[in-house]
């Protein structure tokens, strides 16, 4: 192990910025709103900032900040809590799968969409609509599968087409991971007709394309521009490493003897240079 490796130690985004998500999310459902294609209630903006929570700071920081701003979003704006007080575990699993499926991990994301088409195919109507578990959750494992493994690939690229190509498959299937949590709560609450869910099997999907499609437009600039100037967040800057005060101190005295002993060296150097000179 180097010196520099002795001094360092792993970056961990500040909690301040992930507190200044969660106020964004918060103040962004109070923007206006968009109705819900095919059933009622209203997607809050805020929508389409939980899953960047996760790419961002990472699934367990990003859940929060979407559950803490999405909690908020709630109280402040309840037309947009389709599901009551329950609205805001859907921006927490959305981020929570986003962070794991941004860094490789498919898994959390296929898991919680196989407990969501467990507790879907639960309810008659939806055993009946059987056209929504196909154009839904089978598609949202395959996409979670695509996601974890081109979608990174993809996303890790420098160019600004390919990283936003890799964000938008790593996006979509943590929207359908939202949707499944949110189905859990509506299914319980509600008793949706089977030609209704027939109807949402194709407005389900559009939505989440919409979704996906906001989302890399608002974070790829942010994914890129942020690190510019100082704030580094995303799967990128996971291992970065930092300096304490005290790190840097012995760094710099570190530095300073390496300096020291060089210009000795090479005074040794000179010295016996010249004298094998005289000699000659």
């Amino acid at each position: 192990m180097t010196m520099r490796q002795n001094l360092t130690r792993k970056r961990k985004t500040h909690f301040a910025t992930i507190t200044v998500w969660a106020a964004l999310m918060a103040a962004a459902s109070m923007l206006p709103s968009f109705p819900i294609l095919g059933g009622g209630g209203n997607f809050s903006i805020s929508y389409t900032l939980a899953p960047l929570a996760g790419v961002m700071f990472g699934p367990i920081p990003g859940g929060l900040a979407a559950l803490i701003g999405d909690f908020i979003g709630t109280l402040i704006a309840p037309h947009t809590a389709n599901v009551g007080i329950f609205t805001c575990l859907t921006g927490a699993s959305n981020a929570f799968a986003a962070g794991y499926l941004s860094r490789g991990n498919w898994k959390p994301a296929f898991g919680l969409i196989v407990l969501s088409i467990g507790s879907w195919l639960l309810y008659p109507a939806a055993r009946e609509a059987w056209i929504y578990s196909v154009t839904v959750w089978c598609v949202g494992l395959v996409m979670a599968l695509v996601g974890g493994t081109l979608g990174v690939y993809l996303f890790e690229k420098k160019r600004f087409l390919w990283k936003a190509i890799g964000l938008f498959l790593i996006l979509y299937p943590c929207y359908i991971v939202a949707q499944g949590i949110n189905c859990i709560f509506v299914m319980m609450l509600m008793d949706l007709p089977a030609d209704l869910l027939k109807v949402l099997a194709f407005s389900v999907p559009a939505e989440r394309l919409v979704f996906s499609f906001a989302a890399v437009i608002i974070g790829i600039p942010l994914l890129m521009g942020l690190p510019k100037i100082g704030v580094f967040v995303g799967p990128a800057y996971d291992n970065l490493e930092e300096e304490t005060e005290l790190d840097r101190q012995m760094r710099l005295e570190y530095e300073e003897n390496r300096r020291k002993r060089d210009a000795m060296q090479k005074e040794c150097a000179e010295k016996v240079f010249c004298q094998e000179e005289v000699r000659s």
